[in-house]
């Protein structure tokens, strides 16, 4: 896992993990209420009833549930949307499940880093 930032007083921590066994680790680490920024696709639909199209897109998310898919070899998390850019693709509250992998940036924030 190759650590990008860490920043104890606002509580942000970039990262990269490396392997699945990272993944793994994260999914230990991240908890219910922790927010997680992360690049993710999100289907827009300009018009009801459009089929859309698939938009690359950054969210927060308040974490509700963390997994691990061991066939995906990917990191689940499951949350509300807090934030994200571009706006006119993410509909602010609404719940998205993110994948995360090996090689992915994200950044998560605590309230208070244990250690």
């Amino acid at each position: 896992m190759r650590v990008i930032r860490f920043s104890e007083a606002i509580g942000q921590l970039k990262l990269v993990p490396g392997s699945f066994d990272d993944l793994y680790l994260l999914a230990r680490v991240i908890g219910a209420g922790d927010r997680v920024t992360a690049s993710t696709y999100r289907r827009f639909r300009p018009n009801e009833g459009d089929v859309g199209e698939q938009k690359e897109v950054v969210i927060e998310l308040l974490v509700e549930k963390v997994e691990v898919d061991k066939n995906a070899q990917k990191l689940r998390l499951m949350g509300k949307i807090i934030s994200g850019k571009p706006l006119e693709y993410v509909k602010l509250g609404g719940y998205h499940t993110t994948n995360v992998g090996e090689g992915d940036t994200i950044t998560i924030h605590k309230e208070e880093w244990k250690v």
